[in-house]
């Protein structure tokens, strides 16, 4: 998956389309990989990452 995708403004849908996968798919690693920074960060919620 190409993260830059969505971290450039792209919608779930249009990446979906762009990588030929579900939109659950996208989702669901997106929200791997926010959780994976908030915890290299050592923040316990998104909140508290946007603090840092």
């Amino acid at each position: 998956m190409n993260p830059v995708l969505v971290a450039s403004g792209a919608s779930y849908e249009e990446t979906a389309h762009r990588l030929h996968c579900e939109i659950g798919t996208v989702k669901s690693r997106v929200g791997r990989a926010r959780s994976r920074l908030l915890s290299s960060l050592g923040a316990v919620s998104y909140d508290e990452a946007l603090a840092i």
